[in-house]
């Protein structure tokens, strides 16, 4: 696929909406983010996920368990499970019910970069600067 020489702007926002309309402050440096529906995850460099409010920005909770910074989180396709990849060469499968770590796949020799779930919740997959893609059964 090629593009052309430049990039033309079709439609854009509403000029009134400008460039963002809400700021919400961190106590950590930001690594990544997920969203589905009104629910935003923030992987942190330390190794923690907070929980926002995808309305109002407010902080909901927060999940422990990875020991170094999140690279990369997605959400299941109905909400109800989040897959997390760290620095510490883990992948997480969280219950988002009940906070808690539903199963952790270990493998990967070096930081995890990112992670994906399949439509029907049974297979992760996970990319690592090991150069190795992982699939693991759920």
């Amino acid at each position: 696929m090629e593009f052309s020489q430049g990039v033309k702007l079709v439609k854009g926002l509403p000029e009134k909406w400008g460039m963002f309309f809400h700021t919400v402050p961190l106590d950590k440096a930001l690594i990544s983010l997920s969203h589905i529906n009104n629910v935003i995850v923030v992987g942190l460099m330390g190794g923690g996920i907070i929980i926002l409010d995808g309305v109002t920005g407010s902080q909901v909770a927060t999940l422990s368990g990875h020991t170094d910074q999140v690279r990369s989180l997605t959400f299941s396709s109905d909400g109800t499970s989040l897959v997390s990849g760290s620095d510490d060469k883990s992948v997480k499968l969280w219950d988002m019910q009940t906070g808690r770590i539903a199963k952790t796949f270990t493998g990967h020799t070096c930081y995890v970069f990112s992670v994906s779930i399949s439509a029907d919740h049974a297979m992760i997959a996970s990319g690592s600067y090991d150069e190795t893609m992982c699939l693991w059964d759920v």
